[in-house]
């Protein structure tokens, strides 16, 4: 196909403007021109009918040869040398093309497929605009243009009619796709270059708004089945990447399965997507390195089950910008699709409302997050991931949990806010159950939990241990506490400790539970136990969580309601306070080593102010860095020499470790250093 730029208004002279018809079809029936060469151009009225947005101008040129191409290149019925050739004034506008708005009885994705096509081959035009108005969508939207016998959607702006964040389907005011039934997506793009989708709303197929209940307890599949290498969404960026995969793939799609290389520099901003089982999803079925440079900016997700799925590890420089996302179970996934071990987006300036049960669920060495400027409110938890040898940080972010219980017994409902292997928490407020102080303690599971000038309800009690390390450890400098209750008590990381398999009863008559050797707990305190009764994602995965509130003790035996574990009599592992008679508990302490050079070898010598016996028990010593912005923090290993005397901890770096001005300082030779460690205090008399 040959598409150029065609003739230009202004070559044209008014007096040439003779001739004038109703449809494209009587134009190529129009055969007067031939030998009228004072009627070589002809103003068309419309498409199909008069004044349906698809006409315009149209010259003749006498000796092309051209394709026909619908709406653009007319040949003249009988056929022969010379076409009709479109005028093009202003934007590519897919109503030329034989799109119509409100109407449902036609598929809007052909004329939309063909519009596409015509812009990707054209070597003048790379912008197609579409008319505010509902277009009804019957089947995927995937032009192809073939270069080399390979697929490729190459520079490309589709863009529609949208207010910021305004009401989708308002006629005359938006551009709407609407899909009523299920597709394995809307827009799929392979092998993109420089693509980008703007000011479109997306309207989907699921049968019914998801309730808050629906979107904690029941699983994805429960919610609406996908395939692992087939998720169904809005928008799917290279999802015919490599052979077609183990579960079969998108049914009926098998033959756009190819080895097409990867999209890069694509771009979706300010659209609306509504109730798609999954918005927007990156490299479904791609094995080798896929989605590079993807910015998604002010999108509204609303009412889908996931918000971005994003498959691969090798996914580099996803960006999440000004995203509004509401009544979702899942704001962005990594390890249910696809290879099941995507890398999170670089997530900012994001807003998540009206009720998302989590914000991420990923998995993997990769799994890292960085967050900045997120406001939650209404969440049920953070995010599910594991193994994250790459630190997570949260910073000047504000989440707002509230606790599941209307409805419901007393008792907790609410599992691990975040469950995770590094995580930092830098400048945010962390607060559950609005201004009020509700009994529901901030729990997490995190093998090492960094929390630095953070205003908090309670003390995160990080008591996890579900992730298969001895003790989990949490670092706490300059946080205000409001020190919000449970109950009675004020949590505090270290005021448990894990206990064999207990016996828990099972009381029918008052519907409590009840337990033995329990010599410390008092009324109030809250019941901590590891079990897999739990919604989605800790189901049956034996995590640790708060069971339930103490309503009475009677010497050793506890009694405490709860809503959460099956009225039955249960043999659990609970945790413990040890502070009960005649057991000193260890603390944590937290020093700070002041200004570090992390280039030269330097021996650090720090007060740590202990007692002899103090020091005698000292254990479990870590030391962590945290970089000159405060946005980063890491587990220091390279560390030569480290003792404790009467007066000091003396720390000497070792050079060749992999934190050097190279590889980790990027805003100077300085960095903030930590020493962190355990002891038994000594009891005076």
């Amino acid at each position: 196909m040959n598409i150029g730029a065609g003739i230009q208004p202004a070559s044209l002279s008014p007096e040439r403007l003779k001739s004038e018809v109703n449809t494209l079809a009587d134009l190529a029936a129009n055969h007067l021109v031939k030998s009228n060469p004072i009627a070589s151009v002809v103003n068309v009225l419309g498409f199909e009918t008069a004044h349906d947005g698809g006409g315009g101008k149209f010259y003749w040129d006498p000796d092309s040869e051209e394709d026909a191409f619908e709406g653009m290149v007319v040949e003249q019925i009988g056929g022969g040398t010379g076409r009709w050739k479109r005028i093009i004034e202003g934007q590519i506008n897919a109503l030329w093309f034989g799109l119509k708005a409100d109407d449902n009885t036609i598929d809007a994705a052909i004329a939309l497929g063909r519009a596409i096509e015509w812009v990707l081959y054209s070597t003048e035009h790379s912008t197609l605009y579409i008319p505010a108005g509902t277009y009804t969508i019957k089947s995927i939207i995937y032009p192809e243009l073939l270069v080399g016998g390979v697929p490729t959607f190459y520079h490309i702006t589709i863009r529609g009619t949208q207010e910021p964040y305004s009401t989708h389907g308002s006629k005359g005011s938006a551009t709407v796709l609407d899909c009523p039934n299920e597709l394995p997506f809307v827009f799929g793009l392979q092998g993109a270059r420089s693509v980008n989708i703007y000011d479109i709303s997306f309207n989907g197929y699921l049968p019914a708004r998801p309730t808050e209940d629906d979107l904690i307890n029941l699983t994805e599949d429960a919610l609406y089945t996908q395939k692992r290498y087939a998720p169904l969404s809005a928008i799917a960026i290279d999802p015919f990447c490599n052979a077609v995969p183990s579960d079969g793939g998108y049914t009926g799609y098998e033959s756009l399965y190819n080895t097409v290389l990867n999209s890069s520099k694509v771009k979706v901003e300010n659209c609306f997507i509504n109730g798609f089982p999954s918005a927007i999803v990156v490299s479904p079925n791609g094995i080798t390195q896929q989605g590079d440079s993807i910015v998604f900016e002010s999108i509204r997700i609303k009412d889908c089950i996931n918000g971005i799925v994003t498959c691969q590890d090798q996914s580099r420089r996803i960006v999440a910008n000004n995203l509004d996302m509401q009544r979702l179970k899942w704001c962005f996934v990594g390890d249910l699709y696809g290879d099941q071990r995507g890398i999170m987006p670089e997530i900012s300036n994001l807003k998540i409302a009206d009720h998302c049960a989590w914000i991420f669920r990923y998995a993997g060495a990769s799994s890292y997050g960085h967050f900045n400027a997120v406001y939650a409110e209404g969440l049920y938890g953070l995010g599910f991931c594991e193994s994250n040898f790459q630190p997570m940080s949260f910073v000047n972010c504000v989440f707002k949990f509230s606790p599941k219980t209307e409805s419901k017994m007393n008792g907790f409902y609410n599992p691990q806010i975040l469950k995770a292997d590094y995580t930092s928490f830098i400048g945010c407020t962390l607060t559950i159950g609005g201004d009020t102080n509700v009994s529901q303690p901030l729990t997490m599971d995190v093998k090492q939990l960094y929390l630095f000038n953070n205003y908090l309800d309670s003390r995160i009690l990080n008591i996890g241990k579900s992730i298969g390390v001895s003790r989990n450890t949490t670092f706490d400098f300059g946080n205000y506490v409001r020190e919000a209750k449970v109950g009675t008590v004020n949590w505090g990381t270290d005021d448990y400790v894990e206990q064999d398999f207990q016996d828990i009863t099972y009381n029918a008559l008052d519907d409590t539970f009840s337990f033995d050797n329990g010599d410390n707990y008092t009324v109030g305190d809250v019941v901590v136990a590891r079990h897999g009764y739990l919604p989605p994602p800790y189901s049956n995965t034996e995590t640790t969580t708060p069971i339930g509130e103490v309503t009475a003790v009677a010497g050793t035996l506890v009694t405490f309601k709860s809503n959460v574990l099956p009225r039955e009599n249960l043999n659990i592992r609970v945790l413990y306070k040890p502070t009960h008679a005649g057991v000193i508990r260890p603390v944590t302490k937290s020093v700070m080593l002041g200004s570090w050079n992390m280039i030269s070898k330097d021996v650090q010598v720090i007060s740590h102010f202990l007692t002899q016996k103090e020091v005698e028990s000292v254990r479990n010593i870590n030391v962590s860095i945290i970089n000159d912005d405060k946005t980063t923090v890491y587990e220091f290993k390279q560390v030569a020499v480290i003792y404790f005397d009467n007066t000091s901890i003396y720390i000497e770096r070792d050079v060749g470790g992999m934190f050097d001005n190279a590889s980790f300082n990027q805003t100077g030779d300085f960095n903030r250093g930590y020493v962190t460690f355990e002891y038994v205090p000594e009891i005076v008399e």
